[in-house]
């Protein structure tokens, strides 16, 4: 029987190791990471003197896919940070090929279960295992830990593309699955553009901005407002002074119009 020599990573022990299979296997192998990790579990049992971890899903095991923002690192019982653990989640994501029909049933079947992630009932890992099980159900052989690393790729990308859209001068950039991220993650906090509309009309970066200058400028600040006080509370006045001239100026016109009116009138009757 012809065989086919492939070769398999151990994650966990940061080794390769290399197996002699049928050419389906192996054509199976390379794109279905659930079979692959099958057989690499079939190798250990084969070889009793290698230690072999092959459990993806436990990479998602204490990481939570709904953290308000991708970027943010978290702290483990260690101390260390979980960069590395981050790191091999978005690898094990880059072994499966996500087609955008996938991508959008993924996205429709997290969205269906956003509440149970974020109630806490369930542990997450059971919960992205249960939105694999949809995906695979529908013929994508992908794992939990795929699922949830796939979403956070797909959060940077929505993230990068809103904040690249909302800076005034750029040309809008699209983007396939851009309308569904936006009806899903719109109103999260972590996606609100960093200037917003205050209720003086000026951007929050605005005011930063204004607030550096006024520290920076020291005691000459606290004189500059009051100049400026002065000067519109003197506009003010001169305005409406300005504005009673004119209405005293209108009503002296209309008196002269009415006086001039009835001196015609007056002679018409005399006549």
């Amino acid at each position: 029987m012809a065989t086919e020599k492939i070769t398999l990573y151990d994650s966990e022990r940061s080794v390769l190791v290399e197996a002699y299979v049928s050419p389906e296997d192996a054509e199976r192998a390379a794109t279905d990471i659930v079979f692959a990790t099958q057989l690499l579990k079939s190798i250990e049992n084969e070889e009793p003197s290698t230690t072999i971890n092959t459990d993806m899903n436990d990479d998602c095991n204490n990481y939570d896919p709904n953290d308000n923002f991708i970027g943010e690192e978290t702290l483990n019982e260690t101390g260390e940070t979980q960069i590395q653990l981050i790191e091999t989640q978005e690898n094990e994501a880059s072994l499966y090929r996500w087609s955008p029909p996938c991508v959008l049933l993924l996205l429709e079947t997290y969205r269906s279960m956003e509440g149970t992630l974020k109630s806490g009932k369930l542990p997450q890992k059971k919960v992205w295992e249960s939105i694999a099980q949809k995906l695979i159900e529908k013929g994508y052989h992908v794992t939990g830990g795929q699922c949830s690393s796939k979403l956070r790729s797909l959060k940077k990308t929505y993230k990068s593309i809103k904040d690249y859209n909302n800076k005034s001068g750029n040309d809008k950039r699209s983007w396939q699955f851009f309308e569904i991220m936006e009806e899903i993650f719109a109103k999260k906090a972590w996606c609100n553009p960093v200037a917003v509309a205050s209720s003086s009309g000026l951007s929050s970066k605005q005011l930063e901005s204004n607030n550096s200058m006024e520290e920076s400028d020291g005691g000459c600040s606290s004189k500059s407002n009051k100049n400026t006080i002065t000067y519109l509370l003197g506009k003010r006045l001169k305005q409406r002074e300005e504005h009673e001239q004119f209405k005293m100026k209108r009503h002296e016109e209309r008196m002269e119009m009415d006086k001039k009116l009835l001196q015609v009138l007056e002679k018409l009757a005399d006549k």
